[in-house]
């Protein structure tokens, strides 16, 4: 929350003893994040990165 990618949201309350709920969402910069981490630990991604990696190791000849 301190980031502003989950937001909070308070909703006053049906039953008597609970004065209000709280409920939470995700922004769009949340989700944008969320994206960006989901795509970078894909493990296809990994794979190829992995692949990118040890081609740079190779001796050139």
């Amino acid at each position: 929350m301190a980031k502003d990618y989950i937001e909070r949201i308070l909703i006053k309350g049906r039953i008597r003893r609970y004065p209000y709920t709280e409920e939470f969402a995700i922004t769009q910069e949340g989700l944008a994040v969320l994206e960006e981490l989901t795509r970078r630990n894909n493990p296809w991604n990994l794979l190829t990165e992995s692949i990118r990696q040890e081609s740079y190791e190779l001796p050139l000849k």
